[in-house]
């Protein structure tokens, strides 16, 4: 297989390669987490009886994992390969 085929990129008209889908899929997972719990928060502050602050740190409480944890997988990823590493 010649260098230019071996990339795998789908530039000869095939396929994407599945670690292209699953970045984007992760990608799109961090991104959902908040924009599904946004269009419930005025619900959620109704029910538990929130107040506007008591919504932020809920939102907050939803992205700090990820931010928390991206150097730590970058981390692995660069100690173990990015596929051993992202996954699972």
């Amino acid at each position: 297989m010649s260098p230019e085929g071996s990339s795998g990129s789908g530039a000869s008209g095939g396929p994407p390669r599945p670690s292209f889908a699953l970045i984007l899929t992760i990608t799109l997972t961090g991104i959902m987490g908040n924009v599904l719990i946004t269009p419930a928060l005025p619900d959620i502050a109704d029910a538990l009886h929130l107040t506007n602050a008591q919504l932020g740190m809920l939102v907050a409480a939803t992205t700090t994992p990820g931010i928390l944890l991206a150097p730590v997988i970058g981390v692995l990823a660069d100690r173990f390969g990015r596929r051993e590493v992202v996954v699972p």
